[in-house]
């Protein structure tokens, strides 16, 4: 199979909590733009269990997030790691995560890749761009495998509850974005869970990635709406 060679060089840039700063010019974090979302689920546990607990809770969760992120970008890069001073639940994402790539074909170009898009002006940091093959094993009831050779994809990995369909927006972002940048059309994307000594994997084909950008599109309108027309015109100009 003949791989595609791409390379974005990455310019000096700045993040806060809004937005990728990118040679002066603002490009909304893809994050942040999904707040927009409604989430009636996510209020209605607020209510139930008060402000304080779910907010502790959360915090929580995107520290551990975040902790289990760090490490499967390490054992990627074949770094030595230590998880004896990690939480146990971290330390049974991280041997899931080694079942994980021991079992599927698995071929790293890019790990916690920048993109941006400068003609919808978001931007992003994707888990992992590179080759995978579907373990049916592990896919989702009622998912139909669609990686059946080792393809070209954006994946993200997850430790939350379940794998919900903002995820998606998010990633159909950064689909679009890698092909603006490099001119190469990824395969598809893929998301891989890791909870409750699980692994739950769901793909989308290509097709399905620009479907469900045309949504994406529709959620920059709507938070574009919702901010100042300053950061509105800045982001376009």
């Amino acid at each position: 199979m003949n791989k595609p060679k791409w390379e974005i060089n990455v310019p000096d840039l700045k993040v806060d909590r809004k937005n990728y700063i990118i040679d002066g010019r603002k490009f909304v974090r893809v994050t942040r733009s999904l707040d927009i979302i409604s989430k009636p689920g996510l209020l209605i546990w607020f209510q139930k269990v008060g402000k304080y607990t779910a907010e502790k809770i959360l915090k929580d969760r995107q520290v551990k997030g975040t902790q289990a992120h760090s490490l499967f970008e390490k054992i990627l890069k074949k770094e030595k790691i230590d998880t004896t001073k990690y939480h146990d639940e971290i330390q049974m994402d991280v041997r899931l995560f080694k079942n994980f790539i021991g079992q599927c074909i698995i071929s790293v170009e890019a790990l916690e890749q920048r993109l941006w898009s400068n003609e919808y002006k978001y931007a992003g940091t994707a888990d992992f761009i590179g080759y995978y093959k579907t373990n049916e094993a592990w896919l989702v009831r009622g998912q139909q495998p669609l990686f059946k050779n080792s393809s070209l994809v954006i994946g993200d990995w997850k430790t939350s509850r379940d794998i919900y369909p903002e995820y998606w927006l998010q990633l159909a972002a950064y689909c679009i974005a890698f092909k603006e940048l490099t001119g190469i059309q990824v395969e598809g994307a893929f998301i891989a869970q890791f909870r409750n000594g699980k692994i739950r994997i769901k793909e989308k084909s290509w097709k399905d990635i620009l479907m469900i950008f045309e949504y994406y599109k529709s959620v920059l309108n709507l938070y574009d709406g919702k901010n100042n027309k300053t950061d509105y015109c800045e982001r376009r100009m």
